[in-house]
């Protein structure tokens, strides 16, 4: 009797979430605290951002993931909350209907509840091309935590600029060595690898051409 294969697309994100929970699995046992609460905040971020698409044309997920596995395999974070943030950090910007801060700290707790409150632009700059001086300088004065995710977050954001238009390219560029690289050097996270990415001259890319 034949078995049915599983598509291709299907058995690639198989493999990607469990890819991703043999890493967290060697941090905390399968049905720790720390497990489960990454598992929920796996799960909660996939279903917020469904549907949602970034500038290269994958589903927002893949970033919310990706700045996770920034703080597991390049950081070697052992953080729980810190890799739960860094699934949930875009949240409330990205599906304001559905998620606040509020409800963030009221299924997730004060930890979490706190951290995304940081790292969530105020309302107000979310649709402006500068989200603002004072966002940018807050994370001088945030925990150690959440300024660890949120440069793992422009490191990871850095790394797919190139799909952005020259105008944002050469914005976020200006922005990240004017305010999070003297940051990633003050805390010793990620400035290497920031600086080489800065040092990479920008990409042209036509409007309306991938």
């Amino acid at each position: 009797m034949e078995t049915a294969s599983v598509p291709t697309d299907l058995r690639a994100l198989l493999e990607n979430r469990e890819s991703f929970f043999r890493r967290v699995g060697r941090l905390w046992p399968e049905g720790s605290a720390q497990y489960e609460l990454i598992a929920r905040a796996y799960c909660t971020a996939k279903e917020a951002l469904r549907g949602i698409e970034r500038e290269e044309g994958v589903r927002y997920f893949e970033h919310a993931r990706g700045v996770a596995l920034v703080l597991l395999d390049r950081l070697n974070c052992d953080d729980a909350y810190a890799i739960c943030l860094a699934l949930l950090h875009d949240i409330v910007e990205e599906n304001p209907s559905e998620w606040n801060v509020p409800r963030v700290r009221e299924e997730f707790g004060d930890i979490l509840g706190e951290g995304i409150a940081m790292l969530t632009k105020p309302q107000e700059m979310w649709k402006l091309t500068d989200c603002g001086l004072a966002y940018h300088a807050s994370f001088w004065h945030a925990p150690r935590r959440v300024a660890t995710v949120k440069l793992a977050d422009r490191f990871h954001n850095l790394t797919t600029l190139c799909f952005c238009s020259l105008a944002k390219q050469l914005r976020k560029r200006e922005e990240t060595r004017t305010h999070y690289l003297p940051l990633a050097q003050y805390w010793g996270v990620l400035a290497r690898e920031i600086e080489l990415l800065l040092d990479t001259p920008p990409e042209l890319r036509l409007e309306g051409i991938p």
